[in-house]
């Protein structure tokens, strides 16, 4: 399936910041679930460093989430891991909401089109990807 795209902040300008950060989880969610920018950010940031007591380094929106705070987050929303069955492209339905685990990066895809704010699913990036969460 062709993906389509559709810039989305997932509200992060409304809700007072700019300038680029790594804080794709928080849009991703806050796309998904419906959340505002600023509740989501909130409670990805307070709930990630529970994961990390091992790390000097903390995950932060604004240099990203490490990928065990990312799956711990999303086991806490309920949210149901569909994870790639074989070494082919990624196959995400053409209808549902979806979190996308890419390398290094997540996003919304809500009804076989992509909200970020930059296309970041390609063919390539499919064949990468890990799975997703099913969100509705």
């Amino acid at each position: 399936m062709k993906l389509k795209y559709q810039f989305n902040d997932g509200g992060r300008f409304l809700a007072g910041y700019s300038g680029g950060v790594g804080d794709c989880v928080v849009r991703a969610l806050s796309i998904a679930t419906g959340s505002s920018y600023s509740n989501m950010y909130e409670f990805v940031n307070r709930t990630a460093r529970c994961f990390e007591s091992h790390s000097k380094v903390k995950s932060s929106n604004a240099y990203g989430i490490y990928s065990d705070s990312v799956k711990g987050i999303m086991k806490i929303l309920g949210l149901k891991w569909i994870a790639k069955k074989n070494n082919g492209m990624l196959a995400i339905p053409s209808k549902g909401t979806y979190i996308v685990s890419l390398i290094g990066h997540v996003c919304a895809v809500v009804d076989g089109t992509i909200h970020d704010t930059h296309n970041t699913i390609d063919p390539i990036n499919l064949t990468l990807a890990q799975g997703y969460w099913k969100v509705k």
